[in-house]
């Protein structure tokens, strides 16, 4: 009698621990599966980097200019970010804008800095263009970059 007592009290306690483990892997898996879709935040200044772009304290603010004789824009970085780059997109009338040059610097253009960028060919019906300054996030332990809205750029016309 010993002997049945122990086969059926071991028999709860290993399914127990069977039904336990095989729930502990599957919770596992569906956590590594739902971590990849989830993608850490970029972030500047230790807040979501979209906050760098507008009217905050450390924010971007530029001014941009036109230069007709060798197809080139100013800019002039006013703001308490760097910028690593700008989105310079060409706005016709009657047609969608262009996306012209998308040209990270290859240093930054650090406050108070000025520099001229030379533009790919423009469409000569262009009346006016949109310069959309990217700037440098962290996301973990890399250094990712981001292109302000289209609300924070710098719109120049064309003469």
């Amino acid at each position: 009698m010993h002997l049945g007592n122990k086969k059926r009290g071991l028999s709860p306690v290993v399914a127990t621990v069977l039904l336990i483990t095989i729930v502990i892997v599957i919770a596992l898996i569906i956590f590594l599966w739902a971590k990849g879709f989830v993608s850490e935040r970029v972030q500047k200044f230790g807040q979501a980097v979209e906050y760098s772009c507008g009217n905050h304290e450390k924010s971007v603010d530029f001014v941009a200019d036109y230069v007709a004789t060798g197809n080139k824009i100013g800019l002039v970085n006013r703001g308490n970010v760097p910028l690593y780059g700008v989105v310079v997109k060409e706005i016709r009338p009657g047609a969608a804008s262009k996306v012209n040059t998308k040209e990270p610097f290859g240093r930054t253009l650090s406050v108070g800095e000025s520099r001229e960028i030379e533009l790919e060919d423009l469409d000569s019906r262009s009346k006016n263009l949109l310069i959309v300054p990217i700037i440098l996030g962290q996301s973990g332990a890399e250094r990712v970059a981001y292109t302000c809205d289209d609300a924070f750029g710098f719109p120049i016309e064309i003469n």
